[in-house]
């Protein structure tokens, strides 16, 4: 018969190894995420603001909106299934573990950004030209979040992406905004982000194979 002492001992120790875990996991850098669906987001973005300046009506929020939550959605598929084929499915269940961990990090920034359009679009609030500022803030925060388990350069992405967010923020008014502040700033993030993943990580995994 197990004691009262016995199972505080039991559970101390569980503490202290998941401690352990978890500071390993922080020291591991990350190579889930990789150079070249990132490198795609880049020329996604790059297309919807070539979009919003020769098709879409420059007046319609609605239209706006769509265009991007559209490409928000491609980048995010085209990122989980990458990580899924390469990480995710062939691996241990420590593995996976850590890959739902890293993921985790990010998605409180993902469900933040999701939920900003839905507010911010509605035709009484006329607050449609602050979405490209906070996207961006939110996004910048999303990374710094997930800087403990990738190489230490990608908050140079972070502080791209806040700096980007802040400064479309002040300059922001009730009109729909220009294709450009939205397009520049993730198709600069996501090209950064992808020459940080390639030289940080998958250049040295190459050279150590």
């Amino acid at each position: 018969m197990v004691t009262p002492v016995d199972t505080a001992e039991v559970r101390t120790a569980l503490a202290q190894l998941a401690e352990i875990h978890a500071q390993v996991l922080r020291s591991e850098v990350f190579s889930g995420y990789r150079s070249r669906p990132m490198i795609c987001t880049a020329l996604l973005a790059l297309t919807a603001a070539l979009l919003q300046a020769t098709v879409f009506p420059s007046h319609d929020a609605g239209a706006y909106a769509r265009l991007w939550i559209v490409t928000a959605g491609l980048c995010t598929t085209l990122c989980v299934t990458d990580l899924f084929v390469h990480t995710w499915r062939d691996r241990a269940s420590a593995e996976r573990r850590r890959v739902l961990k890293v993921s985790s990090q990010f998605a409180p920034a993902f469900v933040a950004g999701s939920i900003l359009p839905l507010v911010l679009v509605r035709p009484e609030l006329g607050a449609v030209g602050l979405l490209p500022g906070l996207w961006a803030l939110v996004f910048g925060l999303g990374v710094f979040a997930s800087r403990p388990f990738l190489p230490r350069a990608i908050g140079y992405v972070g502080l791209w992406y806040c700096g980007s967010g802040v400064v479309q923020l002040l300059q922001a008014g009730a009109a729909v905004p220009g294709p450009w502040g939205m397009g520049i700033t993730f198709c600069v993030g996501q090209a950064l982000t992808a020459c940080i993943l390639h030289f940080g990580i998958e250049r040295k995994t190459a050279g150590e194979a």
